[in-house]
């Protein structure tokens, strides 16, 4: 059972009673979530090892990977913002072909695609209730 402490939603959830920060945006529509993704910090890159002096490996970023992606995962995502993410992958976004913003908990803006031309992972969890993973690849 969810509850409130100043301001914030204390079940697992993250992001104040009246919604979540986290949004997609795009030519003037805009997608609010009322729960947040689990706490996610910046934009993954692909990483490689090296070897260099005195036989020391370090790992640092692959620049013949160009892809930076963005994992989101809601545990517990309600069936009304379920049916609305699906809504906007199918015909706002439309799979991958356009770009969006996707504003994070911070209220950091990255331009986006969703980095798979498959449906976001979704399974249900319980009455109103689904996980739900979604990969955006920034652009």
């Amino acid at each position: 059972m969810a509850y409130v402490e100043d301001g914030y939603v204390e079940d697992g959830y993250i992001g104040d009673a009246s919604g979540s920060p986290v949004s997609f945006s795009m030519d003037g529509d805009t997608l609010t979530f009322e729960r947040s993704p689990d706490p996610q910090s910046l934009p993954l890159s692909f990483q490689q090892g090296g070897i260099y002096s005195g036989g020391v490996e370090q790992i640092g970023r692959d620049y013949y990977v160009a892809d930076d992606l963005i994992e989101l995962h809601w545990p517990h995502m309600t069936a009304w913002d379920k049916d609305r993410l699906i809504v906007w992958w199918r015909d706002v976004a439309r799979g991958v072909s356009t770009s969006f913003t996707y504003t994070d908990m911070t209220g950091a803006t990255y331009t986006v695609r969703f980095a798979s031309p498959s449906m976001p992972a979704i399974s249900e969890r319980y009455d109103d209730a689904h996980d739900v993973r979604v990969q955006l690849r920034v652009v």
